[in-house]
């Protein structure tokens, strides 16, 4: 509440100061996130889509399929993991590996939420990330709630991974169902 609060404040103070108008251009990373804007008043001359991209280095398909899907955010309810977790319920013999870091109510209640074949294996960056990327079957990103352009996809693609995602926001611009994953309803 009290962070809303101070970014409504922060809006208004902006406003009223013209701040929008002191701006040459706003980049936005995906389509949606441009329309967005433009939605919100935002002048569509000034709005830019700019993709984020990754540097050649991470491009690597060596991997194999090592049988377990690989969910990479942080857990938190907006993020999909406990629908995700539930889904898993259902599909026992689906192995689910949760990369990402948990805030403390979450990290309390893992123990007990996390299904037979499901792993947390807590905050990975770096190569250690990119092991787990490299041998996962697919990245999983259930979000409930708009996403712009998230990196976590693109990682995927660079291992050569598919993505099974929620069909909401910019996802949607980068996982082409049937071809480079499925987008599934939220």
């Amino acid at each position: 509440l009290l962070a809303s609060a101070m970014a409504c404040i922060e809006a208004y103070v902006h406003r009223i100061m013209g701040v929008r108008n002191m701006i040459d251009f706003f980049l936005a990373p995906s389509a949606f996130l441009r329309n967005k804007l433009i939605e919100r008043g935002f002048s569509p001359d000034k709005v830019i889509h700019v993709p984020m991209f990754l540097p050649d280095a991470m491009f690597d398909d060596s991997g194999h399929d090592g049988g377990y899907f690989l969910f990479i955010a942080k857990l938190e309810p907006l993020k999909g993991i406990y629908p995700l977790l539930e889904a898993c319920r259902q599909a026992p013999y689906v192995r689910l590996k949760i990369a990402g870091r948990a805030d403390d109510i979450i990290a309390a209640k893992l123990p007990s939420l996390l299904p037979q074949y499901a792993e947390y294996v807590g905050m990975k960056q770096g190569d250690e990330l990119r092991k787990l990327l490299l041998g996962a079957r697919a990245v999983v990103l259930p979000s409930l709630w708009y996403e712009n352009q998230p990196f976590s996809i693109l990682e995927a693609f660079a291992a050569g991974k598919p993505v099974i995602a929620s069909d909401l926001g910019g996802m949607t611009e980068l996982v082409k169902n049937g071809e480079r994953g499925i987008l599934v309803p939220p």
